[in-house]
């Protein structure tokens, strides 16, 4: 796949859209936002794209192959969707690139340990302030044991200004995770 460009971005200055803390102690995203990529991640999500989802999360598992060393205790946590958005489109986009992720590189993965216990608009219209208000208390922890002491890898597919990714973070913390990672896919250039 062309246009591959890992970015790995843990300051302030690479989310200076987001007000507050950060929860999360970094980012990596492996692609440049390009038509290409943008155009499998709305098939990923909007086309019934289940293997789609699979090929480009064993795809990031065998980049990120090399800089996993660390994450071998380490627990695998998709962005979580809410029930009803799953019910409409059969499948967790975030979740699919977790287990493609895990078969290129062995960590566990817990997909019922982080849930999104109110639906939220989608994000993809709003400004950098809306996405962090829509998202605000948006989620929590069904299994705190899983999380408490653990270095969380936390994947969805697309990061634009951290907001949704900073929300999970938050509530994985407050848990008692220890460091958190987040893996997408691309991230777009933010005006």
């Amino acid at each position: 796949m062309s246009f591959l460009e890992l970015r790995f971005q843990r300051t302030k200055e690479d989310f200076q859209h987001l007000k507050g803390k950060l929860f999360f102690d970094g980012v990596i995203t492996c692609w440049a936002y390009a038509l290409e990529i943008e155009r499998l991640i709305f098939w990923m999500k909007y086309q019934r794209g289940k293997k789609v989802g699979l090929f480009l999360g064993n795809t990031l598992g065998h980049i990120l192959l090399p800089y996993s060393d660390t994450w071998k205790e380490s627990v695998l946590v998709p962005v979580p969707l809410h029930s009803v958005r799953v019910r409409e489109r059969g499948y967790n986009q975030s979740e699919l690139l977790a287990r493609g992720l895990a078969a290129q590189i062995p960590i566990r993965i817990g997909t019922n340990i982080l849930i999104r216990r109110r639906q939220t608009a989608t994000q993809t219209n709003l400004n950098a302030d809306h996405r962090q208000e829509n998202v605000k208390d948006a989620f929590c922890i069904r299994d705190q044991k899983a999380v408490c002491g653990k270095d969380v890898i936390l994947v969805d597919d697309v990061v634009t200004t951290g907001a949704t990714m900073n929300s999970c973070a938050r509530s994985l913390k407050e848990a008692g995770a220890e460091r958190i990672i987040g893996v997408a896919l691309a991230r777009p250039e933010l005006r």
